[in-house]
């Protein structure tokens, strides 16, 4: 018998001023699957991954992570599902440096927390080397090229431990060594 899905979209639906977007999308993601989402520009794939990652709303459909429903979907909600997105565009704070990018978005502080910068490092370090990367976790972030912003944004969505991981085109922007 096979896994149950990760993630389930049934008849996932939305418009955006009366343009239909996407129109009852139906698909199932089970355990080690890769799924393409390939179309035209103006296909409904950018939508579709906002509706899962819980960026939009679905005008109808239901959508199920891990075998339950997913009421009221938002980012935060989706993050704690084990859902993580990376986009064309990376989301990085540019005055800050990668390691204190990719491990301010997994830890969970408390203000009287004592922060522990050679570990957070290592873990960077880590995750970096993990996915063949070789930038200094030191760097601030506007310190990088757009394809390196791009790897930490990876490093940082793997780091994540998430269950599902969503890309949006995140390899436009990186040679094919990177990719």
């Amino acid at each position: 018998m096979p896994d149950a899905p990760l993630l389930s979209a049934v008849g996932i639906s939305k418009s955006y001023a009366g343009v239909r977007a996407l129109h009852s999308v139906s698909f199932d993601l089970h355990p080690g699957e890769v799924h393409a989402l390939v179309g035209e520009n103006g296909a409904g794939k950018s939508t579709l991954i906002k509706v899962i990652t819980g960026a939009t709303e679905a005008d109808s459909g239901a959508l199920e992570i891990g075998g339950a429903v997913v009421k009221d979907n938002s980012p935060t909600r989706s993050r704690s599902l084990g859902v993580s997105a990376i986009y064309q565009q990376p989301a990085l704070l540019p005055d800050l440096t990668v390691t204190e990018n990719i491990t301010l978005s997994l830890e969970h502080l408390s203000p009287w927390r004592r922060i522990h910068w050679r570990r957070r490092r290592a873990e960077t370090r880590s995750l970096l080397e993990r996915i063949g990367a070789s930038i200094d976790p030191d760097t601030r972030i506007a310190d990088l090229t757009m394809p390196e912003q791009q790897l930490v944004e990876i490093a940082k969505a793997v780091g994540s431990g998430a269950k599902i991981l969503i890309m949006d085109e995140p390899t436009a922007a990186l040679a094919d060594r990177e990719v």
